[in-house]
């Protein structure tokens, strides 16, 4: 049985999908050779029926949906950035705090 749930990223956040591999099998047995479109169109509605989907937030969704289906189809799909990262590291926590608060106001610059 597939897991219940699957961390996927949509727009900048991560989001947990319940059923989207359910959704993987069932769409690719019943919609092969259609258009990404009617793929999109109906793993947002199949997956809708158990997770939150805000309506001025759809077609983010649809592209995520999109995006993880060709994964689960062996397709490879090319990574956007999530965004600049900067992790702190030292030695203990006072030496991590102090890099912390020098970083933060330079950022603020």
């Amino acid at each position: 049985m597939a897991k219940d749930h699957t961390l996927i990223r949509v727009g900048k956040s991560k989001i947990g999908i319940m059923g989207l591999e359910q959704a993987h099998e069932e769409v690719s047995k019943s919609f092969d050779g259609q258009s990404p479109q009617i793929i999109k169109e109906e793993l947002l509605k199949r997956l809708k029926v158990r997770n939150f989907i805000p309506e001025p937030a759809k077609e983010s969704y649809m592209e995520a949906f999109w995006r993880e289906y060709q994964r689960f189809m062996g397709i490879e799909v090319k990574e956007e950035s999530e965004g600049l990262e900067i992790k702190i590291l030292g030695r203990g926590v006072p030496t991590a705090s102090g890099w912390n608060r020098r970083l933060l106001k330079y950022l603020a610059i």
